[in-house]
């Protein structure tokens, strides 16, 4: 309890207070350094950049998506809080909102020490607004109506990109603060202690492992079958002569990607363990299998994240899954062998990035990662509810 605070009711009104204390927060961020940098001037003399669509946009989205979700549930709890398994739902979605924050957070820090202002970032919404008329000579296509700056400024620090940075370390806090309403919850008496309903349980257990198996089948379907028939289509040489068959699958790379379809199982074995639930056998499985598929994904991460620094579009990097799939032609004089059916790129400097079906693995690696973590605590939880042994 909280020293001041005795009973339920006044435990409430705190937590409704700090519920809408997280609502003003939010809805400051969106109405001021959201809405600014959806619509930058990125030059003094040129039209406003529409930013949306972007990486940061979508990240940003994200971040805001998760922090109002978390808000909501907590409402959800105070509304009604004879539903045990609400509780559970805010603490499962404490973790994740965290771990986004976390994530976002460790965002701001990389942009600002080797994105910001940079030659090469001209759509990053983060870049002070005089970036155009500064980089106007080699990035004169990303600054419309602009022109080259008289006097080349000292580009600062934007202040948009400020207040991302302090909010993403605000609402880390608030999340943590979250877990310990959630506590609260249970130790006030406000969530009852006694078990809740078998019929509960197992529809919070369903829940998210439907959630987990609709994640999987977006990797699979997009991601995943991209990279298997864009990186590992099979290559011949150019006629007359064809040449020896080459083919990108198969390397450790490829086997590190089939690793995480590994991630199907846990979901899977979830439903054969409701199923037998006075199984010892089907509840251990459950656990231990679980726990062997996040180290697998862990592994891949771990790898893929390797790959991005040391073996994604260098000359010695042909059979990697990660390159741009501009890598060919713009690489051409030390990649022909490896991309015989392939001409060299139209003049002009071109950067390549990671693809970006190698960036969504990595994100995928991260979400199962968080997913496999979240069902080995369903398997502690659901033996609370008396759902498995």
């Amino acid at each position: 309890m909280i020293p001041g605070i005795s009973n339920k009711t006044e435990v409430r009104t705190f937590l409704l207070i700090f519920a809408y204390i997280h609502v003003i927060l939010l809805a400051f961020y969106f109405a001021w350094p959201v809405w600014d940098t959806q619509f930058t001037q990125l030059a003094s003399t040129g039209r406003v950049a529409y930013n949306a669509y972007t990486f940061v946009w979508w990240f940003i989205f994200v971040f805001i998506v998760f922090n109002i979700i978390l808000i909501h549930l907590l409402f959800s709890v105070l509304t009604d809080p004879s539903h045990k398994s609400r509780a559970d739902v805010h603490f499962i979605f404490t973790i994740l909102t965290l771990v986004v924050n976390v994530v976002f957070l460790a965002l701001c820090v990389v942009i600002y020490f080797f994105f910001r202002n940079k030659s090469y970032t001209g759509k990053l919404p983060f870049n002070d607004p005089r970036w155009c008329c500064y980089y106007y000579p080699g990035n004169a296509d990303q600054c419309y109506n602009t022109a080259p700056c008289p006097v080349l400024p000292d580009l600062m620090t934007n202040n948009e990109f400020i207040l991302h940075w302090i909010f993403s370390g605000v609402f880390f806090l608030i999340a943590l603060l979250h877990l310990g309403v959630n506590r609260l919850l249970r130790t006030s008496g406000i969530v009852p202690k006694t078990p809740p309903s078998r019929e509960e349980g197992q529809l919070l257990g369903v829940a998210v492992s439907i959630i987990y198996i609709a994640l999987y089948a977006y990797w699979a379907a997009f991601p995943l079958w991209d990279t298997i028939f864009i990186n590992g289509f099979p290559l011949l040489g150019i006629p007359p002569s064809p040449g020896p068959f080459y083919t990108t699958r198969n390397g450790y790379q490829w086997w590190f990607l089939w690793f995480l379809v590994s991630n199907l199982a846990p979901p899977m074995l979830f439903f054969i363990a409701i199923n037998f639930r006075r199984s010892n056998l089907a509840s251990n499985a459950l656990f231990w299998l679980t726990l062997l598929v996040s180290i697998v994904t862990f592994a891949s991460l771990a790898v893929f994240i390797g790959v991005w620094i040391f073996d994604c579009n260098y000359s010695w990097s042909s059979d990697s899954i990660c390159n741009d799939y501009r890598y060919c032609c713009e690489l051409f004089s030390t990649a022909s062998a490896t991309c015989p059916n392939v001409t060299p790129c139209p003049p002009g400097n071109i950067t390549l990035y990671p693809n970006p079906d190698f960036i969504q693995h990595i994100i995928f690696g991260f979400i199962f990662l968080l997913a496999g973590t979240v069902e080995t605590w369903l398997v502690y939880r659901l033996r609370k509810y008396k759902i498995i042994k």
